[in-house]
């Protein structure tokens, strides 16, 4: 008896309708991860290492964090050299959140992303401090700790125990594609001549400012004489010169840099010629030098040479751009 033949089933051809749907229903892909700069601050602060900002107590080391990350977020110059923004996270272990919001409000910056571990029930190491960060940016890359003597092993004063965890710390770093910028206390100078450098006076084991890539002082201009607003910041990173720059405080409290020249370092004048050429000039707009001089005259600031000196200031800082042939631009600032 022949056997009848088997009839087959067409398959589907990819542009049917049940091709089209099961097209449809398919998982779209994952967004692909932000890209890492390799510097975070062009030179200076290279991405995925430990900087560590240190001074003696009230020097104003939490106000130089907030400027730093005022200035960053912006895209404005951060200690001269160009910034490259990330997400980014403040986590305090000494501060309520409270406390971190009284010292945002007073440097006038807004839209901060800031959590507080003391609210949180305090930190014990590295990866909590990541963790806090992370639930409160999801993809961040830059994470500002203030007071990293909270999460050292011991006390923080054994070289071996310090080089232990900072040894630890770096790889964390690595893998968890992170950069860590960090506050820590040194100690105060016995004499306001101290020729001790701050780096030489960093509480604790020595292995804290081997390990990390890049160290910023600031410290009181006059250590003896607290009414003295004038701050001294040097930066030292390992592969480049190191600088120092002025720094003090406005009436608001807000940390500017400010010329070095005693007779035109106002902080509260800097400001307000800032504000007046960002209101009154649009982003991209050139303005010549004898504007922003009849500018400076209008506030009381009869001197060429004291206006030229805020002007410098205000480039440095990347408030303004120098266009040549006298000229200067407003920067398209976020």
């Amino acid at each position: 008896m022949a056997m009848a033949k088997k009839r087959l089933r067409p398959r589907p051809h990819p542009s049917s309708k049940q091709s089209k749907q099961s097209l449809k229903s398919s998982p779209e892909p994952l967004p692909a991860p932000l890209p890492s700069p390799s510097f975070i601050v062009d030179t200076i602060l290279p991405s995925q290492q430990l900087h560590i900002i240190g001074g003696p107590a009230h020097a104003g080391k939490t106000s130089l964090s907030f400027r730093m990350m005022g200035d960053w977020q912006s895209q404005l110059n951060v200690f001269g050299y160009k910034s490259n923004p990330v997400p980014f996270c403040y986590v305090s272990c000494v501060s309520s959140i409270e406390s971190c919001r009284e010292v945002a409000n007073r440097m006038g910056i807004r839209n901060l992303n800031m959590i507080s571990a003391v609210d949180e029930g305090g930190v014990k190491n590295f990866d909590d401090v990541y963790s806090l960060a992370a639930r409160e940016v999801p993809n961040v890359q830059v994470i500002f700790l203030d007071g990293i003597l909270r999460i050292a092993e011991s006390s923080g004063l054994d070289n071996k125990v310090v080089g232990d965890f900072l040894s630890q710390l770096l790889r964390k770093l690595k893998e968890y594609k992170v950069t860590l910028i960090a506050t820590g206390r040194c100690a105060k100078p016995k004499e306001s001549r101290s020729t001790i450098r701050s780096i030489d006076r960093f509480l604790g084991a020595t292995a804290w400012t081997e390990f990390a890539s890049t160290f910023i002082a600031i410290e009181p201009s006059r250590p003896n004489k607290p009414k003295d607003d004038l701050r001294i910041v040097t930066v030292m990173p390992k592969n480049s010169p190191a600088f120092t720059l002025n720094y003090r405080f406005t009436q608001e409290g807000q940390l500017v840099e400010v010329p070095e020249d005693f007779a035109s370092n106002s902080p509260d004048r800097i400001q307000l010629i800032a504000e007046m050429l960002s209101g009154a000039w649009e982003p991209g707009d050139e303005i010549t030098t004898a504007e922003i001089l009849d500018l400076g005259q209008a506030i009381g600031i009869l001197a060429r040479a004291s206006m030229m000196r805020y002007i410098q200031v205000l480039v440095h800082r990347g408030e303004l751009l120098d266009a040549g042939h006298g000229k200067y631009r407003v920067p398209a600032i976020q």
